[in-house]
């Protein structure tokens, strides 16, 4: 699942692990979005899942979010807590993406008030 930390930008910094699945998507992704805005570029970050949950737990609970990304890939079972944990910390989506085509519980799992803040990803 994709959350979303930032409104968009002429260069988008994306955390994800797993560089042969999640990651090799994002940057699959990111080809295709620079192909229609060339302005754009993307700066991809691999970590370990756990370096990735650590630093955003650290940016989050320090209240810093220059040092967070545009984009941070988060397991289902981890959104909700973030998204409970530290509310205002997250782009809305809600209006911005139709959820129809998706399954209903993957975007419950990003959706706190009604209001949905990431993109189901696999």
């Amino acid at each position: 699942m994709l959350i979303f930390t930032a409104a968009s930008a002429l260069e988008v910094t994306v955390w994800c692990w797993d560089p042969n699945f999640n990651g090799a998507t994002m940057k699959e992704a990111a080809e295709r979005y620079t192909a229609q805005h060339p302005d754009t570029t993307f700066n991809i970050v691999d970590f370990a899942k756990a370096d990735v949950e650590q630093k955003l737990q650290t940016a989050l609970s320090s209240n810093t979010t220059d040092a967070l990304p545009d984009i941070v890939l988060i397991e289902d079972y981890g959104a909700q807590k973030y998204l409970q944990s530290f509310p205002g910390a997250f782009a809305e989506m809600t209006g911005k993406v139709d959820y129809s085509g998706f399954a209903p519980y993957k975007v419950n799992l990003m959706t706190v008030e009604g209001k949905t803040y990431g993109m189901p990803f696999d």
